[in-house]
């Protein structure tokens, strides 16, 4: 597994923190709770990850099968 930019990295938590304003019926300023929302959002990027960590191993196993027949 190749490890992340930090770009990437940047770019993810920013979608992620996109993904719970858009869910939140307040915004982010306004939110008494930093540390909910600090967790909020690293939950968010974890599952973002685990789901690009999930179709990567798609690929993987269906490239193994590809190279296997071969």
């Amino acid at each position: 597994m190749t490890k992340r930019s930090r770009t990437q990295m940047d770019e993810l938590r920013k979608k992620a923190e996109e993904t719970l304003e858009q869910s939140l019926s307040y915004p982010r300023e306004h939110d008494p709770d930093k540390l909910a929302h600090e967790l909020s959002v690293h939950q968010i990027e974890l599952e973002m990850q685990n789901e690009e960590l999930r179709k990567s191993q798609i690929e993987l196993e269906a490239s193994r099968e590809k190279y296997f027949d071969l």
